[in-house]
């Protein structure tokens, strides 16, 4: 656990890592390196994500619309049958 005695180290780091991050910061906030980073990392990693887990996702949204129908149908089916039994 850090004790705080250690000042000398924490002058000297914590401005560099500020000027290490503000940097960064500053890289980022520019177009063609946004573009960049868009165009050789996010999408590629976008479009292999897309491409193994669409039949997943298909799969997972047609199961869940089956369950709401068949949810649907037995509240119809229970609101009918109550209907019946109070005539």
């Amino acid at each position: 656990m850090y004790s705080g005695n250690d000042t000398a180290t924490t002058t000297h780091i914590g401005p560099i890592t500020d000027e290490i991050v503000d940097g960064l910061v500053k890289e980022f906030q520019r177009k063609k390196i946004k573009d960049k980073i868009m165009k050789h990392m996010i999408d590629p990693i976008l479009c292999d994500i897309a491409e193994k887990y669409y039949p997943h996702v298909v799969t997972l949204m047609t199961i869940l619309t089956l369950i709401i129908l068949l949810m649907v149908s037995t509240l119809i089916i229970g609101l009918n049958s109550y209907k019946n039994q109070l005539k």
